[in-house]
């Protein structure tokens, strides 16, 4: 028993609604069709994804279309505007981009996008080993300790 009580067992199983979920009306044509890209790339893997993803999948297709949208927009009007004054002054919508991509940075993570994050999910412990608490965080690594380095 621990300090607080009983030591917890593990959080039960969770059983989400299969299937893919439909892109939301809100969504505008570009990110309608990254969400589409997205749910094929998915498709191939079947359970991979389910209905609980849909928030997840709807802020990285809007935030796609987003980024998209401020990037042309910011090549168009350059990343500096000039006052009122004839001063130079950052364009607001070089804000809103980084938000954007921060946004669907996040969302990609969330969803394994990443070689990076592939690669996290994908980690396991060896064969006929208990994972441990930092398994995940820096995979299985077994250090061997040599006698003869020493001397």
């Amino acid at each position: 028993m621990g300090a607080r009580g009983p030591v917890p067992t593990g959080a039960p199983a969770v059983n989400f609604s299969s299937g893919v979920p439909t892109p939301a009306k809100w969504l505008d044509d570009v990110a309608r069709k990254e969400y589409r890209r997205l749910v094929n790339q998915f498709a191939a893997q079947p359970g991979l994804l389910q209905q609980v993803d849909l928030g997840v999948l709807e802020v990285y297709a809007y935030n796609f279309a987003q980024q998209r949208a401020l990037a042309e927009q910011i090549a168009a009007e350059g990343t500096t505007l000039k006052t009122a004054n004839g001063y130079l002054q950052p364009n607001p919508k070089c804000a809103l981009l980084a938000t954007a991509q921060k946004m669907m940075l996040a969302a990609m993570a969330k969803l394994g996008l990443s070689p990076a994050d592939r690669a996290r999910s994908a980690m396991k412990a060896a064969p006929g080993k208990q994972p441990s608490a930092l398994t995940g965080f820096v995979g299985d690594l077994e250090f061997q300790y040599d006698s003869q380095t020493e001397k």
